[in-house]
């Protein structure tokens, strides 16, 4: 069932939402149309790094371009400038489907990404990505500092001439006060592996044994995995996609089972 058909699927549910913004905006807004209850509590904050003319030029040069995520789009556009033309016949891929709805909204179309997934292993699995394709090909990734380089490692072992272009930085956001308690909480987003990190040091070692029991929505196995080695010990839900939409569904899913064994 979608939102279109009930819009009460939360309602009766606290959540907190810990996406950055402009993200964790949208999500809250969702869940309030749903009927729930979002805490807007940001967990990691964008900060775009300054341009810089070499490094620009990876971009322009390249025969392929990779946008990482939705913030990479971000970056990118607050990069460009209007004098600046990607190579003739360049190719763009996406990460997975938001990123690619990203590159439409600014008027650049992604010809390559996963049909199934929305990491670097299912981009990978693209036919305009295997070793044929790409030896001797310049590919530049367009991602935030730091992070994964089983994408780059990759692709260099299929020949091809690859460069990071990193146009953002992700930083633990400071923070004076919270204005929520741990036990309003029924259930806590978080969208990556950073942003389990710095929720525990944001909200503070003497609650992280309460933050433990909470129920937790994450984007992958791999995100699941690193909470339960932080100590998470409840439901750890995985959505079926990295957007907004899929937070919301995997929510509603998980309250429906909850009311279910409820009854019984």
């Amino acid at each position: 069932m979608t939102a279109s058909h009930n819009c009460n699927r939360l309602k009766g549910l606290t959540v907190l939402a810990t996406r950055p913004n402009p993200q964790n905006i949208d999500l809250c807004q969702m869940i309030a149309d749903e009927s729930g209850r979002p805490i807007a509590f940001p967990v990691i904050r964008i900060d775009w790094l300054n341009r810089e003319t070499a490094t620009f030029k990876l971009l322009v040069s390249a025969d392929i371009l990779i946008f990482i995520s939705v913030n990479a789009v971000y970056g990118y556009q607050y990069w460009k400038n209007q004098s600046d033309h990607l190579k003739a016949n360049a190719k763009i891929a996406a990460i997975g489907s938001q990123t690619k709805n990203a590159l439409l909204k600014n008027g650049i179309a992604a010809s390559i990404f996963p049909e199934n997934g929305y990491n670097s292993e299912a981009l990978l699995q693209s036919p305009q990505l295997t070793a044929e394709k790409v030896n001797g090909k310049f590919i530049t990734i367009i991602r935030g500092l730091g992070g994964r380089d089983h994408l780059y490692n990759e692709l260099r072992t299929r020949g091809a001439v690859v460069n990071y272009v990193e146009v953002y930085q992700r930083t633990c956001p400071a923070i004076t006060a919270i204005n929520f308690t741990i036990k309003e909480i029924d259930i806590i987003s978080v969208t990556s592996n950073a942003g389990l990190e710095n929720l525990l040091e944001m909200i503070g070692q003497h609650n992280h044994k309460a933050l433990f029991e909470l129920p937790l929505v994450v984007l992958s196995q791999r995100m699941a995995s690193y909470a339960k080695q932080l100590g998470f010990k409840q439901d750890i839900l995985i959505t079926s996609g990295p957007g907004n939409q899929a937070i919301i569904d995997s929510i509603a899913v998980w309250r429906n089972s909850m009311y279910q064994q409820n009854r019984r």
